[in-house]
């Protein structure tokens, strides 16, 4: 079998390993020179009464505590004094890889190590499948399982609660994390189109909604027509914009019987006001609720044509609307 070497004779693109290695002192330890290893594994069996310390170095001299993941699953460690196999231990970029004894009391304990090529592998859980684990800056676990329910919690440094933890139809969790909105019984402050804003709720908790559509979407538009012909009542809107009509207000300064035709400029509705052979006594009003008088096109303007020319009064309220 041949490897390649550096000019030092040391091999490289290749394993490092370092197996069966008996370890009985204090600072005694299996050491492995790195030539761009990228991940090591450790096994130790028939440990004594003394702890190991998996480290690393940089410059070959100052050494560093390294995590390493149980093969097995669980939370990662930088010291053993007990039996056991670890994988995923990131040794990527550095010098040297160590496995030192920190303590000694008595015995030895032997050790295994193989640092590879190949970057750290998925961790698992018991039942074979990928797991991935997230720690705070103080390593303390942010995904975790609680009776076989997955929970997945953002904490801080100092290890709270999870705010994740429960399943369908379950109780709510002391510590749920809260999706509320901010109570209100005065409009807030308006903010510009475009940035983000806090949902708004009364004073129980109901969400306070807008009929229809926003505010700043509706409009209104009054307009005289004293003469026959399409008179505009509602100004086209923008491009892919419609404008339906939610209410419309007629009232008269001749008392003239006739009829009025609106259109969206596809379909048009004839209006007798009020009847075509009785004059008007009083103002014609549609209020057309929740369900608007739909414009058939964007950016179409309304427009009434009477069959007199009397003076009308018209006073359109539209919402605008996207496809």
């Amino acid at each position: 079998m041949s490897y390649l070497v550096d000019v030092n004779g040391n091999p490289f693109l290749t394993d490092v390993s370092l197996l069966n290695q008996s370890v009985g002192a204090l600072n005694a330890a299996v050491t492995a020179t790195l030539r761009g290893q990228a991940s090591a594994t450790v096994q130790v069996t028939g440990i004594g009464s003394l702890t190991l310390t998996f480290e690393g170095s940089t410059d070959g001299v100052n050494f560093d505590a390294i995590l390493a993941t149980p093969i097995a699953g669980g939370a990662t460690t930088s010291s053993t004094s007990a039996n056991g196999h670890w994988i995923n231990i990131n040794i990527s970029g550095l010098s040297s890889f160590r496995v030192r004894c920190s303590a000694f009391t008595s015995g030895t304990a032997t050790v295994s190590v193989v640092c590879s090529q190949g970057g750290a592998g998925p961790n698992f859980s018991g039942a074979g499948a990928v797991k991935v684990d997230l720690f705070s800056t103080a390593n303390v676990a942010l995904v975790t399982a609680s009776a076989g329910i997955p929970k997945v919690g953002v904490v801080g440094n100092a290890g709270a609660a999870a705010i994740f933890d429960g399943a369908t139809a379950a109780a709510v969790p002391a510590n749920a994390l809260l999706a509320g909105g901010r109570a209100q019984n005065a409009n807030p402050t308006a903010v510009t189109n475009g940035q983000m804003v806090a949902l708004a709720t009364d004073l129980a908790g109901k969400l306070i909604t807008t009929p229809l559509a926003y505010r700043t979407l509706f409009g209104q538009q009054a307009t005289t027509i004293s003469a026959t012909g399409a008179t505009t009542i509602v100004t086209a809107g923008a491009a892919s914009v419609f404008r339906d009509l939610v209410s419309l207000i007629i009232t008269t300064a001749g008392l003239a019987a006739q009829t009025i035709t609106i259109s969206d400029g596809t379909l048009s509705w004839i209006i007798d006001f009020p009847d075509a052979a009785v004059a008007p006594a009083g103002a014609f009003v549609v209020v057309f609720g929740d369900t608007p008088l739909r414009a058939n096109a964007a950016a179409t303007a309304w427009t009434a044509n009477q069959s007199l020319a009397t003076a009308c009064h018209y006073l359109a309220q539209y919402v605008e609307r996207l496809a």
